[in-house]
């Protein structure tokens, strides 16, 4: 039986490669910068405290798992199950023609989630060929509200959100038929 730790470590180094020459564009308010661009910033779990590093702002991706279960099959074999989010967020340029252009912060979001599909698309085994990607991959654009500002940690941040979610599965253990007592 294999622990989703490789598998999500697996898929950052794989999203860390298919976002290396994708820069997007990052908030200047606090800057005298007019424009800056960045490529996605990949965690696990959650994103660091405001201001800790670099990459604590849009964009970037946080890799959850969302469940993690251990069923057997129809060979009686433990399966291990384990259903991962990956969160999208890209910054909202509050002030593109004057106006609130929520189009922008719609289409990276987009175009990040597109990446992301294609990614797990084009690979189906996971961390050393110990983890399967199953066939149903979908997304949800607009979570900002879902998952809440303080569990996403984007206080006070005008990003736009949106989720890819996955199951993957692993083959485990033998399921003893008979019980010795």
């Amino acid at each position: 039986m294999r622990t989703p730790i490789f598998l999500i470590k697996d898929l950052q180094n794989k999203l860390k490669e298919t976002f290396k020459d994708f820069p997007m564009r990052v908030d200047t308010r606090e800057t005298t910068k007019k424009e800056e661009y960045k490529n996605p910033s990949i965690w696990i779990g959650q994103s660091p405290p405001k201001k800790a590093t670099d990459g604590d702002s849009a964009p970037l991706i946080i890799i959850r798992i969302l469940d993690n279960d251990i069923k057997p099959n129809s060979n009686n074999v433990r399966v291990r199950e384990v259903k991962i989010s990956l969160l999208c967020f890209a910054y909202i340029d509050e002030k593109i023609n004057t106006e609130f252009d929520t189009e922008s912060g719609y289409m990276d979001v987009l175009n990040m989630v597109d990446r992301v599909f294609l990614m797990l698309c084009n690979n189906q085994y996971y961390a050393n060929n110990h983890w399967r990607i199953e066939e149903t991959i979908t997304s949800k654009l607009g979570i900002e509200k879902e998952i809440g500002v303080y569990e996403g940690g984007f206080q006070n941040r005008p990003i736009f959100g949106g989720v890819v979610l996955a199951t993957f599965t692993s083959d485990g253990i033998k399921t003893p038929t008979t019980i010795i007592q």
